[in-house]
């Protein structure tokens, strides 16, 4: 099970593009763009789970700009039952969303609108126990919040 999360438990593709026309602009046709986009990722998903050991994925483009949202269920979300995975299954991620937690704060970080040595009740305040709690704490794990939650 190690193995099968490590090599991928699944897969979210956010592609953002622009068109530049460097004289008269006008209105790409983005349907042709954005099937030949959708063609590309299919047969790269297709790929995946052929030549790995993923049982299945859900793969999605949110181009808002360019009037592409496209999700899809490719493979199985249960090997025993053989049910295909679909955008409104809840998946477990385990610890990937560290990831994203931590990369969103760096980036509040370097924008000032954070500080690892603030407390948590500048950010949430009420919240039980959060006067003795900083940022660096929760980064830590060292907060000990699971005795205030």
């Amino acid at each position: 099970m190690k193995k099968i999360l490590s090599e991928f438990s699944f897969i979210v593709i956010i592609i953002g593009f622009s068109v530049i026309s460097c004289k008269k602009y006008s209105e790409p046709d983005f349907s042709v763009v954005n099937n030949q986009i959708i063609t590309q990722w299919e047969n790269v998903s297709d790929s995946i789970l052929v030549n790995s050991r993923i049982p299945g994925m859900i793969i999605g483009i949110w181009a808002l700009d360019h009037n592409l949202v496209w999700i899809n269920g490719k493979g199985k979300a249960n090997v025993i039952t053989g049910e295909r995975p679909s955008p409104a299954m809840k998946f477990q991620i385990a610890s990937i969303t560290k990831t994203f937690t931590y990369t969103v704060l760096v980036q509040l970080l370097d924008e000032g609108k954070l500080s690892l040595s603030g407390k948590l009740s500048k950010y949430l305040p009420g919240f039980p126990g959060s006067d003795n709690v900083t940022i660096r704490m929760l980064c830590n794990h060292t907060s000990v919040m699971s005795t205030f939650i």
